[in-house]
């Protein structure tokens, strides 16, 4: 619903005490507000606008969403914010720019109430066209690195972060700031011949890239005055979180004096803001009623429960719709079909659904964590169907995998075994060729003499990490033979080795546990309580450990991850998998405080 008023603030302020609507509802109501125009979504914070724009991106793939994400520095601190969020900002507004010139698609942006109180350069400031390079083109590596330098990038030794270049003769290393990657640009005689994305970790090449844009480390400069984010995109029709008035208040007033340290930062106040919004339409998130759809999942048949629910709403008039990752709705299809005895159909948008014919149900692959209920429609996650089994979004990844296994973590100057010519040292990357055609990056290792073997990455699989540094052992010899001697007598100990664990196996295998496999219902009700969804590498643990519990065997497992990446989340879900089991279990934590906070998360 959209109404036309002259400030936004009213509104905004009267809704500030309400629950904040499911993101999949936001999603749907900018989905149908994009068919009569551009539109500004001002989420509470940075998590919640990521996961409106995802899930917006779904919903309506003939319009642009853009991402414009608040800084990461502190109000009113001294230090700048990080190079890739700038890049990110300063890239997401120049979209706007360019989208607005084009004028095809309609525009969603997509942003948080301390990014929309922060003052930007004007439009204007975002129409000069950032450095590009393309494979042939002439360059001068001294005049390009002071270009780099006008823009904010700054000479490192490794390049590994947004805003880093390093130039090394012929190859400049480089991370865009608004790239989930850096490129190797190499160069013969004065003219780019190759440009590589590569694995900041590894150092690994993957994607030839024809042209690289070369995004902004730092914000343009000031000019006819500051503007807000508002005016990037004018006459667009504004939605915002009911306590969006009070965190911009709240946001402003630490931004110009933080604990009174007299540095303030550069933000609108309130009669900027509502003179910025001013003529601007609402997107009335309240004008219909929102609730959570039911987890049917935490209940006894999840499938003939939703069916039920959809009958009532069918028989209402009303519509249905399930949404999740595509790997979850190939799973679903088949099933829903059949719990509700009639075929069901995919759409490509939402807006796709209102087409739909009277008593079908859509399917629509847009991953969120719950649904929603309103007037005349029923919209059902695939969490609501399958619990913590459900991919909240598509898993990705921007690392190379190049280097399997324990082979992941080499890094330059590290020594190495191959499997065929022995321990030697990996001293650097270089592109291969064969009679002038480029066959990719190859490593290069070093043996006994300075002597150096270059390695096709193709065959990583061949090597491995040796624990010991250069200075405490002896390089094999390029022909191979002091690494026969070698693996002669490592064959021997391999062989010991092996034996005893065929025989700890052996005497594992036949031991037995209780298998825990309590109620589905009970165990995901008690995961739902959890406030953040699982990473995919949370989930992937999680369900090894599932595995473990159910298997009637000895779990053998041991969780890592760094501090804060959520091993404890992990832990509780095992905890309560065994409490729901009817069984004991024991928690040892570094703290009383850990301890009070683990037992008031049990079930």
């Amino acid at each position: 619903m959209r109404v036309d008023v002259a400030e936004i603030g009213a509104p905004m302020a009267s809704a500030a005490q309400c629950a904040l609507m499911p993101v999949g509802a936001v999603a749907a109501s900018m989905a149908e507000a994009l068919a009569d125009g551009n539109v500004i979504f001002v989420a509470s914070d940075e998590q919640r606008a990521e996961a409106v724009a995802m899930a917006l991106q779904r919903a309506a793939p003939d319009s642009d969403v853009v991402h414009y994400p608040s800084s990461d520095a502190l109000p009113g601190e001294s230090a700048p914010a990080s190079p890739g969020n700038i890049g990110r900002r300063v890239a997401a507004l120049r979209r706007i720019r360019q989208l607005t010139f084009d004028g095809e698609r309609t525009i969603a942006l997509i942003t948080t109430v301390e990014a929309a109180a922060s003052a930007v350069a004007p439009p204007a400031g975002f129409d000069a066209i950032p450095p590009a390079l393309t494979i042939g083109d002439m360059i001068d590596a001294d005049s390009f690195t002071a270009t780099l330098e006008e823009i904010g990038y700054f000479a490192d030794d490794r390049v590994d972060e947004p805003g880093e270049m390093a130039v090394r003769g012929q190859v400049i290393d480089l991370f865009p700031a608004d790239a989930t990657l850096p490129a190797r640009i190499e160069i013969d005689d004065g003219r780019i011949v190759a440009i590589r994305a590569y694995d900041p970790a590894t150092q690994l090449g993957s994607d030839t890239l024809d042209t690289l844009e070369i995004g902004r480390v730092t914000e343009p400069p000031p000019s006819e005055g500051r503007a807000s984010v508002f005016d990037h995109l004018p006459g667009a029709a504004i939605a915002a979180d009911p306590d969006a008035e009070k965190r911009r208040d709240r946001f402003i007033a630490l931004a110009r004096d933080p604990a009174g340290t007299g540095r303030a930062c550069s933000v609108i106040d309130r009669v900027a803001w509502d003179s910025a919004v001013a003529g601007h339409s609402i997107i009335d998130l309240d004008a219909q009623p929102v609730a959570e759809a039911p987890r049917f999942v935490e209940g006894k048949m999840p499938l003939r429960a939703f069916a039920r629910a959809a009958d009532a709403m069918f028989a209402t008039g009303g519509r249905v719709i399930v949404l999740g990752a595509e790997r979850d709705l190939r799973f679903l299809s088949p099933r829903l079909a059949r719990a509700l005895g009639h075929e069901v159909e995919s759409l490509a948008r939402w807006t796709d659904l209102a087409a739909v014919a009277p008593g079908t149900c859509g399917l629509l692959a847009m991953p969120i964590d719950r649904g929603w209920t309103a007037t005349g429609l029923l919209a059902v996650s695939a969490t609501d169907l399958l619990g913590s089994r459900a991919l909240v979004w598509e898993a990705s990844s921007n690392g190379l995998d190049a280097l399997r296994g324990q082979s992941g973590e080499i890094r330059l100057g590290d020594v190495v075994v191959h499997e065929e010519f022995g321990i030697g040292k990996v001293s650097g990357l270089e592109p291969m060729q064969v009679d002038g055609e480029d066959l990719g990056d190859a490593v290069v290792l070093e043996y006994a003499g300075g002597s150096r073997r270059l390695m096709p990455v193709d065959d990583a699989d061949r090597l491995w990490r040796y624990g010991a540094d250069a200075e405490a052992v002896t390089l094999d010899k390029l022909d191979g033979s002091s690494w026969a001697k070698r693996r002669g007598a490592i064959d021997l100990a391999i062989a010991e080795s092996a034996r005893d664990l065929t025989a700890l196996a052996s005497q594992r295998s036949g031991r037995a546990a209780p298998a825990l496999a309590p109620d589905a219902a009970g165990y995901e009700r008690f995961a739902s309580g959890f406030p953040f969804t699982e990473t995919p590498d949370q989930a992937r643990a999680i369900a090894a450990v599932r595995a473990d519990l159910a298997s009637g065997r000895p779990m053998d497992r041991l969780v890592v991850g760094d501090v804060g990446y959520g091993k404890t989340e992990v832990a509780m879900r095992a905890v309560a998998l065994a409490a729901l089991a009817g069984k004991q279990s024991i928690l040892a934590a570094p703290t009383t405080a850990y301890v009070w906070l683990a037992a008031i998360c049990l079930p």
